[in-house]
């Protein structure tokens, strides 16, 4: 696996948290005590309840901000066992997985794509 992959990582995590540091300050600034509320999604936009509340799961910054932390995490233990033996092999997987969710980014290549 390339170091491009896992600097691929780093950028969209930097990304995420950028965002959801951003937003976290934003929702400070309004006095809001979090991010939104999904009763507050439906009523605006008249989204049904449960979409409403896995929006409200994955939108909420404190949540992102956990995320990309664990994630940093993962690509530093990579780093770490530097392509050697089954850990390596391992968290090379967790790796592509991780730049999975950005395949629509792009600067994703296609080569990253977990074997099937």
């Amino acid at each position: 696996m390339t170091d491009d992959l896992v600097e691929f990582v780093r950028a969209r995590l930097e990304e995420d948290a950028g965002r959801a540091e951003a937003a976290r300050a934003r929702a400070e600034e309004d006095g809001v005590a979090g991010w939104f509320r999904a009763r507050d999604v439906v009523r605006a936009t008249g989204m049904e309840q449960v979409d409403a509340a896995m929006l409200e799961v994955h939108a909420d910054p404190a949540r992102v901000l956990r995320e990309v932390c664990f994630h940093r995490g993962v690509l530093d233990a990579y780093a770490e066992a530097d392509g050697v033996g089954g850990r390596a092999s391992g968290l090379g997987g967790v790796v592509r997985g991780l730049a999975a969710v950005y395949a629509d980014h792009p600067d994703y290549r296609r080569e990253w794509r977990e074997p099937v």
